[in-house]
C-alpha cells in the first residue's frame, strides 16, 4: 500500500485545506471515477495527502481509520511534533511522543505501551490476525492510544486499523465490479438482510464496492463498544447468549426491539428484561 503524504512547510502549522461546495462536488467525481469511498477522497484532500494515500485508509462507523505507519507520518509531518519507538517486539511495544519546546527543541511529552497482557485482557489475543501479527498490532495500538493522549491537535482519525481488526473483520474491496453481481458468490459471505441491503444500495446508484463497505461497516457497528475510548468487540453471538441464557430466542428479542437486534449489552439487558 502506498503510504505518500505531501510534506508541509512548518511555517504552516498543519492547516487543513477548506471543502467548498464546488471543491465537494470535484471530490464526488473523483471518488466515482476511482470506485473509492467519498470519505477517503476528502480525508486525503483536507489533510493534502496524495489520493494514492486513499489505500491506507478504511471507513468505520462513519469515521476513517488508518493504517498506523500513515499516523506516524502525519505525526512527524507535524512541526510542533515527532515520535520515537522505544521497544518494539512480540510482547510489547511503546512509543514515546516528542513536542517542541519554546527553546524550538524537542522533549519528551509521553509514552504509551501496550503488551500482549492488555491484548488478552481486552479479549483480542486469540484472534487470528494477533496470533500471526502481534507485533504489528501491538505497535497500532500503542500509536493510536499515544496519539490520542499527547497529539490531540493533530486531524487523525479517532481509528488505526488493528484498534478494529479490519484486517480481520472487514474485506469492502472484495467486490468491485459493480454492473455484474454475482449473487450466488454473495450469498455465502452475506445473509439474506444483507443482500438485500446491497440490492437497494444498487438500485439506489451506488455501486457494487460502496454497498459492501457499508454493510461491513454496519456490522462493525455491531461489534463495536466503546470502553474509556478504547474499541471493544462484541458480536451478535455473544449478545444473543445471553438471551439464550434466559431462554428468549431472537425472534423475541427482535420483536420487542422493534424488529432490529440489539447491538450492545445495554440494549440486549433492557429487551430481556422486557420479555421476563
Amino acid at each position: 500500500m502506498s503510504e505518500e503524504i505531501v510534506e508541509y512547510n512548518a511555517e504552516d502549522k498543519f492547516a487543513l485545506n477548506t471543502v467548498t461546495p464546488s471543491v465537494w462536488g470535484m471530490l464526488y467525481e473523483i471518488a466515482k471515477a476511482t470506485n473509492t469511498h467519498p470519505l477517503k477522497i476528502l480525508y486525503c484532500y483536507e489533510m493534502g495527502l496524495k489520493i494514492s494515500a486513499a489505500a491506507n485508509l478504511y471507513v468505520v462507523n462513519g469515521r476513517i481509520a488508518t493504517e498506523y505507519p500513515l499516523t506516524l507520518q502525519l505525526i512527524r509531518r507535524h512541526p510542533d511534533y515527532d515520535y520515537e519507538i522505544t521497544e518494539i517486539g512480540n510482547e510489547k511495544c511503546t512509543v514515546v511522543i516528542l513536542r517542541r519546546g519554546e527553546d524550538g527543541e524537542f522533549a519528551k511529552s509521553g509514552s504509551v505501551t501496550w503488551t500482549i497482557d492488555d491484548a488478552k485482557r481486552a479479549g483480542l489475543a486469540n484472534k487470528d490476525v494477533w496470533k500471526k501479527y502481534p507485533e504489528s498490532m501491538l505497535l497500532g495500538k500503542a500509536v493510536a492510544r499515544a496519539q490520542r493522549r499527547y497529539v490531540p491537535d493533530l486531524s487523525v482519525p479517532t481509528y488505526t486499523s488493528e484498534e478494529v481488526d479490519y484486517y480481520e473483520s472487514a474485506q469492502p474491496d472484495k467486490v468491485i465490479v459493480e454492473d455484474k453481481v454475482d449473487w450466488a458468490e454473495l450469498a455465502e459471505d452475506y445473509t439474506p438482510e444483507e443482500l438485500l441491503g446491497i440490492r437497494k444500495a444498487i438500485n439506489k446508484g451506488h455501486n457494487l464496492k460502496w454497498a459492501i463497505e457499508d454493510i461491513h461497516q454496519k456490522r462493525l457497528e455491531e461489534n463495536e463498544q466503546a470502553q474509556d475510548g478504547e474499541y471493544r468487540d462484541v458480536t451478535i453471538d455473544d449478545l444473543l447468549a445471553d438471551a439464550e441464557k434466559e431462554g428468549i430466542s431472537k425472534s423475541d428479542i427482535m420483536k420487542v426491539n422493534n424488529g432490529e437486534m440489539p447491538t450492545t449489552p445495554d440494549e440486549m439487558a433492557i429487551a430481556i428484561e422486557s420479555l421476563k
